[in-house]
């Protein structure tokens, strides 16, 4: 047992003063907003989960790796950064300029994964989001 406040606790306080007592005095419209971005980010810090880069990145090594023989990806794989590796693959399949279906798998697989980061990202970041357009989140 100890009296230590976990980190979910001081970033609940930290918007529980930002949210309570310090916004509804701040009449300057840049303070009021930057005071909400804080109030969003606080959000954002209480709620994150683990950092997922190196779940990621292993799940682009194990993706890349069963399509190296594809003829877009064997270039740029294997490489020390597999999200640079990425990347290079689609901007390699957009520089060949060839149709939706060409190189099938691969490129719409690492498209498909990039997607559900991005969703995972964006899922966790909504009171971030809604308090860059002027929004106070809810806590």
């Amino acid at each position: 047992m100890t009296d230590r406040p976990s980190d979910r606790d001081l970033w609940q306080s930290v918007i529980a003063t930002l949210r309570d007592v310090v916004l509804p005095d701040v009449h300057d419209e840049w303070a009021r907003q930057a005071t909400i971005q804080l109030i969003g980010l606080a959000l954002y810090g209480r709620d994150r989960g683990p950092d997922p880069s190196a779940k990621r990145a292993a799940e682009l090594v194990l993706l890349l790796e069963a399509h190296v023989e594809d003829p877009l990806v064997a270039p740029h794989w294997p490489a020390a950064d597999p999200l640079a590796a990425a990347s290079a693959i689609l901007v390699a399949r957009t520089e060949a300029g060839t149709g939706p279906t060409d190189r099938g798998l691969a490129v719409a697989a690492i498209r498909a994964l990039l997607i559900r980061h991005l969703d995972e990202d964006l899922d966790g970041g909504g009171p971030l989001l809604l308090s860059f357009r002027g929004r106070v989140p809810n806590a």
